[in-house]
């Protein structure tokens, strides 16, 4: 690395300003002024210092050593990571506020851990991680600076969670979504003098039709006796899931806390408030018939035959499959199904506003409710039996 200091001209008449400039392989880039205004003779060029019979010379060249040795720092901190830079690499991180340089694996693991996030959301936060330095050490840049991850390089690990990764468009937003907060904490927090993707938007994905049980195909799943004795457990706890709404955690926290969860009204109706483990926004269920129904025959919520998550997807396939469910129902089914079946229930069978149907999921957009549900030609019917 070169480290020129050289003249500009000042406006009062026999100054100037001593500007610096860096250059790396052939790649410059200036600094700007270093805040000395002196002499326009007082300094040579050729020494690349100030005379020392100038008046604030000894002082002067002090400052402009001590400039080069925090550059040579930098440069030789940036050549030990063994990564491409620049020399507008270099000026960022010198004219930063904070002296201190992280790499994107770095920053990240401290976004993990100043986040306070939630069980489920640090789950998934690790998820991405895992998957940005699995992407990172293909392209051997484990160790990136924040200030290099720029959008081409952003742009390459987008499309290895396409192609690589094979993942969908909705996983694909969370994954980029995340990696741009840490981007984002990284310059907030001095970890980076400047954040690579500002001003990149990550595109919202088209939401797909969300897959529900219809009410015959839910009828016939409540009315169905299967000869082996985990698929009927399998479908008793889905028929609950598809009158709550409630994801897999959410259900089986709030059974084994039910005398807390179970609430009743004034009118003597039975309802659910739960905290949503993943968003704590609380959720207010009214408890269906179908629940009550499947409550009992085991005896109480504490005694509701869960299994693993895992597990209980794969026997729900195993139901479909007995009951010639079609597709794609029958091979993407899951217990996510049951909050789609409920969500659509209540906005196309029922008839429910769109606000009581967002109380009743823990859900604050619609936009949230449409991965869900979404009108279809069951609630124009029932507008027309209403005229």
């Amino acid at each position: 690395m070169d480290i020129l200091f050289w003249r500009h001209r000042s406006k009062r008449k026999g100054y100037t300003n001593i500007y610096c400039r860096i250059t790396v392989s052939g790649d410059r880039a200036d600094l700007g002024s270093v805040g000395i205004s002196a002499l326009w003779d007082e300094f040579d060029p050729g020494r690349n210092r100030f005379k020392p019979t100038s008046g604030n010379g000894t002082a002067y060249n002090q400052l402009l050593s001590n400039i080069e040795n925090e550059l040579l720092t930098i440069f030789n901190t940036l050549c030990q990571k063994r990564q491409p830079f620049t020399a507008d690499t270099i000026k960022r991180l010198y004219l930063a506020e904070s002296d201190e340089i992280a790499t994107l694996a770095d920053a990240f693991e401290r976004f993990i851990v100043d986040s306070g996030v939630k069980p489920n959301t640090l789950k998934s936060y690790r998820g991405i991680q895992a998957a940005l330095l699995e992407h990172l050490g293909n392209v051997r840049q484990t160790k990136v600076l924040v200030s290099e991850f720029d959008l081409p390089k952003f742009l390459a690990y987008r499309n290895f969670l396409t192609h690589k990764k094979k993942y969908a468009e909705s996983t694909k937003r969370k994954h980029l979504s995340v990696v741009k907060q840490v981007c984002i904490f990284a310059k907030l927090h001095g970890l980076s003098p400047n954040n690579p993707l500002e001003g990149f938007k990550v595109k919202m994905e088209e939401v797909a039709d969300p897959i529900f049980l219809t009410q015959e195909q839910f009828e016939k799943l409540r009315a169905h006796r299967f000869q082996n004795p985990r698929l009927q457990r399998t479908a008793d706890v889905f028929i609950v899931y598809c009158r709550t709404g409630f994801h897999y955690e959410d259900l089986r926290a709030l059974a084994r806390n039910f005398e807390k969860a179970v609430h009743i009204d004034e009118q003597g109706r039975e309802w659910i408030q739960w905290r949503r483990i993943k968003t704590g926004i609380m959720a207010r269920v009214p408890i269906f018939p179908e629940v009550v129904e499947i409550v009992e025959k085991y005896g109480g919520w504490h005694k509701l035959p869960f299994t693993s998550n895992v597990k209980m997807n794969d026997y729900l396939k195993l139901v479909a499959m007995e009951l010639k469910f079609p597709e794609p129902l029958a091979s993407q089914i899951s217990v996510k199904t049951g909050r789609k079946t409920f969500s659509s229930y209540l906005l196309n069978t029922l008839g429910w506003r769109r606000g009581a149907v967002k109380v009743i999921l823990g859900l604050r957009t619609d936009r949230s409710l449409d991965a869900y549900a979404r009108e279809d030609e069951r609630l124009i019917r029932l507008e027309l039996e209403e005229m």
